[in-house]
Order: structure tokens, then sequence, then C-alpha cells
């Protein structure tokens, strides 16, 4: 995706996905993107030292989900951090402003074990 630009991706009912129009720069094959989960799914470590993160699937038992309520962004010059949102952050030019995306949520399907 160009150098520091945030683009929003829309999906259909058929389940593909397209880039939403007015990106500032074309992608080509020398494009390297990130995928932010949207508020709503559980994501599942990926690694074995837990480090990155997947999508969960429903065949997948026994494993710590986390439960995306938001995802923020904050860079350079910015206090605090924002929640992404498309209507405002397509197309937002991050270049040399040191971009960080975090997802707000929770741990979800943890038991406690009883003390008797």
């Amino acid at each position: 995706m160009g150098i520091g630009q945030l683009g929003y991706f829309e999906a259909s009912a058929s389940g593909s996905a397209a880039l939403r129009a007015g990106f500032t720069t074309a992608l080509d094959s020398t494009s390297k993107g990130i995928l932010v989960q949207p508020a709503g799914k559980l994501l599942i470590p990926s690694s074995a030292g837990g480090v990155l993160i997947n999508s969960y699937a429903a065949s997948t038992n026994n494993v710590t989900k986390f439960a995306v309520i938001k995802n923020e962004l904050t860079y350079q010059g910015k206090s605090g951090w924002v929640q992404m949102q498309p209507q405002l952050h397509h197309n937002l030019q991050l270049s040399g402003l040191s971009p960080k995306i975090r997802a707000v949520g929770y741990l979800r399907d943890l038991a406690a074990a009883s003390i008797d």
C-alpha cells in the first residue's frame, strides 16, 4: 500500500473484498499490507510465542480467544489514541509519522478453576 497509507477494504455479501475507492497510490507487486481485524472478530495466537495473531476458526479448540472491541491508532503529532473509522481514516497519509495501531478487547471463554 504506498508508504504509510491507511486503506480500508469493503466486504460484499458474497464474501469478497475490494479496496475502497480514492486511494492515492495504486497497489502493485511490491505493496505490503497489515490486516487489522474489525471489531467483533475473534483472534487467537498463531505462533508458538503468541506474538502473532490470526482469525479464530470454528475447528480450533482449547485456545485463548481475544475479542476485538475496537481498533485505535496514534502517530507522531497526535495526542493520544483515536478509534479507527473507515469514513475518516481511509487514505490517511502516515509516512514518516511513526504510526501505531492497537486492538482493544478482552480475553474470552476463560474458565476459573474451583477452589474445593
